[in-house]
């Protein structure tokens, strides 16, 4: 079983690597398609896919497959384990084959994400677009393909090689992922060019807030965002992410939860600040870390009472 663990891993990280190298040339313009946007982001999204996947499979195949025989899953958990009855060959020929549906795209994010939280909290806006957008430009007839939207593709891919590069040194290192030196040089443009782009607009935003003549403050309406002040105008925005209960407990050894809300963009509807995701946050004085939203316990339990596990913890 560790034998086909590693050859399924080894298969997905070379997939990856020949799709990712399609999508920087398409992006580049260096093949005889030139620039093409649609095709750029499609191959870039499908590396992405394929190297989350294979670092899940490399953790451990049975969150990579759904719906697995129980034998299969033993003997995935617990290969040393297994009676000499046991015959893998079988399902090492259907795990080869696909005969088992493999997860899909956004929860092979969610599945990364447990592993590597700190990933979705700076990169989650990103995971968010290309979860939506992977179908749209790799089925679609005519979608409309932004530049920013390309860029940004290829950044969340170049940045997720270079975390696991970090985490694994002997996954994704020796693998063929362009050429480095071009794609050094994009990742330094692409972080250059947010920074300008984030400047812009807060000059924007300061030239329309001269025009208010007084600050709004807003209330929370739902779980999905969240007021904040704006850096720009002083009226509240709407920082938009979502809210997660963790587990808790006292010195008593009383179990209860704590909500946090994970801010992924903001807003001002106000004098018209857009900020995409952790880094622009940053870089405009919005406060991107977690928010407390543990004194509305009630609420959540009241919103979400059917689907409350009160036994979880």
């Amino acid at each position: 079983m560790k034998e086909i663990q590693k050859e399924i891993t080894h298969s997905l990280v070379l997939a990856a690597s020949g799709y990712a190298r399609a999508g920087m040339s398409l992006m580049f313009g260096k093949t005889d398609l030139g620039r093409n946007a649609q095709a750029a982001i499609g191959n870039l999204a499908i590396a992405t896919e394929l190297l989350l996947k294979a670092f899940i499979a490399r953790q451990n195949l049975t969150l990579l497959f759904k719906s697995l025989p129980l034998e299969l899953r033993c003997a995935l958990a617990s290969p040393g384990t297994m009676p000499e009855s046991f015959r893998a060959l079988p399902f090492e020929i259907n795990l080869k084959s696909s005969t088992y549906k493999s997860i899909e795209f956004d929860e092979a994010i969610a599945t990364f994400c447990i592993f590597f939280p700190e990933f979705k909290k700076r990169f989650g806006s990103h995971l968010r677009f290309l979860a939506r957008h992977r179908n749209i430009c790799v089925h679609a007839v005519l979608p409309d393909c932004q530049e920013y939207e390309v860029e940004r593709t290829a950044f969340l891919f170049l940045t997720l090689v270079k975390k696991l590069k970090l985490e694994d040194p002997d996954f994704a290192r020796k693998r063929n992922w362009g050429e480095e030196e071009k794609n050094e040089a994009f990742l330094a443009y692409f972080n250059e060019a947010r920074s300008n782009n984030v400047h812009k607009k807060i000059e924007a935003a300061r030239k329309k807030a001269k025009t208010l003549s007084e600050r709004v403050s807003l209330e929370p309406t739902d779980w999905d965002s969240y007021p904040i002040e704006c850096p720009v105008c002083g009226s509240d925005g709407f920082v938009c992410g979502e809210t997660k209960p963790e587990p808790d407990s006292d010195e008593d050894g009383f179990v209860g939860f704590y909500l946090t809300f994970i801010a992924e963009t903001f807003e001002c509807e106000q004098c018209g600040l857009q900020l995409e995701d952790y880094d622009e946050m940053q870089i405009a004085g919005v406060d991107p870390e977690s928010i407390d939203r543990t004194d509305e316990s009630d609420k959540w339990i009241e919103d979400f009472e059917e689907d409350y596990d009160y036994d979880r913890w």
